[in-house]
């Protein structure tokens, strides 16, 4: 019985659709934005996103 409840638990979690196992070692896109973000938050979020691209260090 424990089989089939665990069976039926593993279909019921979703595959990330940008996932793809020929891709399985590159990140998946970074999503920060949102249509509800205000000014304070894109300064946060644009530097945010420049440290993750490498375009500044965290120094």
């Amino acid at each position: 019985m424990e089989h089939t409840t665990q069976s039926n638990a593993m279909s019921t979690l979703n595959m990330n659709p940008e996932y793809s196992e020929e891709y399985e070692d590159r990140p998946l896109p970074l999503k920060l934005y949102g249509e509800w973000d205000d000014e304070d938050d894109l300064i946060i979020k644009h530097k945010l996103e420049s440290l993750v691209n490498g375009d500044i260090t965290p120094y």
